[in-house]
């Protein structure tokens, strides 16, 4: 993505809030409709993360109003609740410097290891 847009896009991090964010409800939800497990994106391919890394600061602890690891509190609840829980992690990141690729043809860089591994 070009510059612009990634700075864009990084600024709505501290607009995010998620004020009205209930764990409970959500799993409740779920389950409600029938489901067996909730599977979310912990790190999408702009980079950001949804929960705390040392990687990068790009996340919903170092870089949001809200400062909490929703991956934990969401698993937490669904422990509790009986529903398993699953993520998504990209590997494709913009915010390194990955090109977007609309076909989706896109190549997994060396950059990524120390992501992956952390």
């Amino acid at each position: 993505m070009g510059k612009y847009f990634t700075k864009k896009y990084e600024a709505l991090a501290h607009e995010f809030t998620l004020e009205k964010f209930d764990a409970r409800a959500i799993v409740c939800l779920a389950k409600k409709a029938g489901m067996k497990y909730i599977v979310v994106t912990s790190k999408h391919h702009d980079g950001f993360c949804l929960f705390d890394t040392k990687t990068t600061d790009y996340n919903i602890v170092k870089s949001t109003p809200f400062g909490k690891d929703i991956l934990k509190i969401l698993s937490d609840e669904c422990q509790k609740q009986g529903i398993k829980f699953g993520i998504y992690f990209s590997l494709i990141d913009w915010h390194l410097g990955h090109q977007f690729d609309p076909n989706n043809n896109n190549l997994i860089s060396s950059a990524m290891e120390t992501v992956i591994k952390e």
